[in-house]
């Protein structure tokens, strides 16, 4: 070979070293049955859908806690159900992944997915971002519950006044910004019900509404 090619080359070759020092090539698939480690999340992270959102991973036990920078994230709390996803699908022990800065927690439990996706351990990573793709872009997605019922809001402005959605000789609880009537439940066969629906005939409680994409206050009496 021509020695001024292979001059030339040199610097192309120590390019594509350090390149792939940086970057290895691992594909997310690679990371199946992962142990719980920091290392490991952080590097599953990066595929994930807001990946530069977030600053630091801790583990607490089985559970992972992830730091956000500022700001809200109700717009785009479905690509946190995402990024959350494939954290239960790939790594072998979770409880539970959650988001947070120093406004607001996002929490997504390991149960609540194995269900959605009927183990989710088992779930082609395809499925995950296909249930991503096809969620709904003209209401803001609030979250899922038990697995089976997932939580739409079609409110176009935030109501400015509170509504007391449920209370008991204890505790009352009030919903601030959504409009009660236009919050909409659907389940896994596509029935629609509206949220005060939902609570009257117990297809789950108000308290498994604490921790979705929904600003509600529990208010002790």
């Amino acid at each position: 070979m021509n020695r001024k090619i292979v001059l030339l080359l040199i610097p192309v070759l120590l390019i594509a070293v350090t390149l792939l020092l940086l970057f290895p090539n691992h594909k997310l698939i690679d990371y199946k049955n992962s142990s719980l480690d920091i290392k490991t999340v952080n590097s599953i992270l990066k595929y994930g859908e807001l990946y530069d959102k977030y600053e630091n991973v801790t583990i607490d036990n089985l559970n992972i806690n992830i730091d956000l920078v500022s700001g809200l994230y109700t717009n785009n709390y479905k690509k946190l159900e995402y990024d959350a996803s494939i954290l239960f699908s790939l790594i072998k022990d979770i409880n539970k992944v959650t988001f947070s800065n120093d406004s607001n927690t996002y929490i997504f439990e390991f149960a609540t997915y194995d269900k959605l996706f009927n183990v989710v351990k088992n779930a082609d990573l395809s499925t995950l971002k296909s249930r991503l793709d096809n969620m709904s872009t003209d209401k803001i997605y609030l979250g899922n519950i038990n697995g089976i019922y997932d939580l739409y809001d079609k409110s176009e402005a935030c109501e400015l006044s509170d509504f007391t959605i449920y209370e008991d000789s204890n505790f009352k609880y009030d919903l601030k910004c959504s409009k009660i009537d236009l919050i909409e439940v659907i389940d896994k066969s596509g029935n629609i019900y509206t949220l005060i629906d939902a609570l009257n005939n117990n297809l789950f409680n108000v308290e498994n509404l604490l921790n979705k994409n929904l600003n509600i206050t529990k208010i002790a009496k």
